[in-house]
């Protein structure tokens, strides 16, 4: 069960992604990442999609070492060097990961020195991903960060470490490789630490999730979504009706009797839209709150909501955590 909420998560962050880059604008900002921490997850779920004839191993300090990254794209770098050295290893081989802090001085002597790294200068994180695969041809090796190019043939784009060398760079830091033929492969990432940052220690008790007894609308046309949340906020004390359409939610609301301290309204539905549900609700009654709930972060329907009295916005997927301290944070609000 965790794997595949790590997996839904890492998912979610990688569409998200994508979707920025169509829009060719970022919605994610940098900020610190614990890289222990990130490699321990990551490695849990990549077992999943490594076949057990493998072994993959990491190996992290006690201590924590924090990056400046954007998560979402430092998982992607990691997936990718991991896969391209499943890729290239032999049956019963061996990934190995490891994460430890590096004080560059113009190149790591524990580590390649080329001029892909000789400009670095200061405190790093080294992240290095090693497989004892079929390793590349010496001749080859300037050639790999070129796009485009692969030593796949037919099963590769060219475009993996082409993009994961773009992400590193774009986070201050550098790649570099060092590999053997018939002895395997080692990929050195290299990320500036976080200078006189600080996180959360790892191993906290996690925060309380909020509950009420108010009555709220949920407003989703996915049965699995709808349901789930019903019943999760139902635990938490509320009580919860469910519409599986627009036009089932505005005929609840205008029940006599009805009362909704809260709706959490769903944006594409194939019935009614949900701007028109919104504003169909706020005609008949101008005091509804009303949360958003949609994976499309810059909607402008969303932003037309927002802007005329709507309360909040969760973006999907979300955990339950979230949403129920969204719920309360749009009840509790003037």
């Amino acid at each position: 069960l965790q794997a595949i909420e790590d997996g839904c998560k890492k998912s979610a962050l990688m569409t998200r992604q994508i979707l920025d880059y169509s829009k060719a604008e970022g919605s994610e900002k940098v900020c610190e990442v614990n890289l222990c921490l990130l490699v321990g997850s990551l490695c849990n779920l990549l077992r999943g999609a490594i076949s057990k004839q493998y072994k993959l191993l990491f190996e992290v300090p006690d201590q924590d070492i924090i990056v400046s990254a954007i998560e979402g794209q430092l998982a992607q770098v990691i997936i990718n060097l991991v896969i391209n050295a499943r890729d290239a290893l032999n049956p019963n081989g061996e990934i190995r990961i490891s994460v430890r802090e590096v004080n560059l001085l113009g190149g790591d002597a524990n580590g390649p020195q080329s001029e892909r790294t000789a400009s670095l200068r200061g405190r790093f994180a080294c992240l290095c991903v090693a497989d004892n695969g079929h390793g590349i041809p010496s001749d080859l090796l300037d050639k790999i960060f070129e796009p485009y190019f692969s030593t796949k043939k037919e099963k590769g784009t060219g475009l993996g470490l082409a993009t994961v060398q773009a992400v590193v760079r774009g986070f201050g830091g550098s790649i570099d490789i060092s590999s053997v033929v018939g002895v395997g492969t080692r990929m050195f990432v290299y990320l500036p630490i976080a200078e006189g940052k600080r996180v959360a220690p790892t191993g906290m008790a996690p925060l309380a999730i909020p509950g009420g007894t108010e009555r709220l609308l949920i407003v989703d046309d996915e049965y699995p979504v709808r349901n789930v949340l019903g019943l999760s906020l139902e635990r938490l004390g509320y009580s919860v009706a469910l519409a599986a359409s627009g036009r089932e939610a505005i005929e609840l609301y205008s029940e006599p009797g009805a009362r909704f301290d809260l709706v959490i309204l769903d944006m594409i539905m194939p019935d009614l839209h949900g701007k028109d549900v919104y504003f169909k609700l706020y005609e008949m009654d101008p005091a509804v709150r009303v949360l958003i709930s949609s994976a499309y972060s810059s909607d402008d329907a969303i932003s037309s909501i927002l802007n005329n009295g709507g309360k909040g916005y969760i973006q999907k997927p979300f955990a339950i955590e979230e949403l129920a301290r969204k719920v309360r944070d749009c009840l509790d609000s003037e």
